[in-house]
């Protein structure tokens, strides 16, 4: 678990706006970014935990094609607890609190291309809203 720092603030969610600069992220690595945030207290979140983990696998499966990072509000030592208690399943988990990037709600998802740049953003959890995270955070480079 490391701790994430901002630099640029505040961020837009907009598509086509520029994604948040965090500290130990390299968007250019992947052709596609997730960054999840979280809160071990939302029950959205929690309920979610599954399809967070299956996001994961895409992910590890993807051979560094796709990355998925998680960002909490609480202190990484919560964080760490929940991870275990919840058997979330996520390699880069990041204790900031995204208020200073203008997030206010969790579940909030945001797909960021190879140029760091938002291409969509979810707010809330539903089976919708996984359908679109999936199609478009497994859709090639270009779609």
């Amino acid at each position: 678990m490391e701790s994430a720092q901002n630099r640029e603030a505040p961020f837009s969610l907009a598509p086509g706006s520029r994604a948040p600069v965090l500290r130990n992220v390299d968007y250019t690595a992947h052709d596609r970014f997730l960054i999840l945030f979280l809160s071990t207290t939302c029950h959205y979140c929690v309920s979610r935990i599954p399809f967070y983990n299956r996001l994961q696998y895409i992910a590890r499966e993807s051979h560094a094609a796709r990355a998925l990072y998680a960002i909490f509000s609480e202190p990484s030592e919560a964080v760490e607890a929940f991870k275990i208690g919840s058997r979330l399943d996520i390699d880069s988990l990041v204790s900031l609190d995204f208020r200073s990037l203008g997030v206010r709600s969790t579940p909030t998802t945001l797909l960021i291309d190879k140029e760091g740049i938002v291409k969509r953003f979810w707010i809330g959890a539903s089976e919708n809203i996984e359908s679109e995270i999936l199609s478009h955070f497994q859709a090639k480079p270009g779609d």
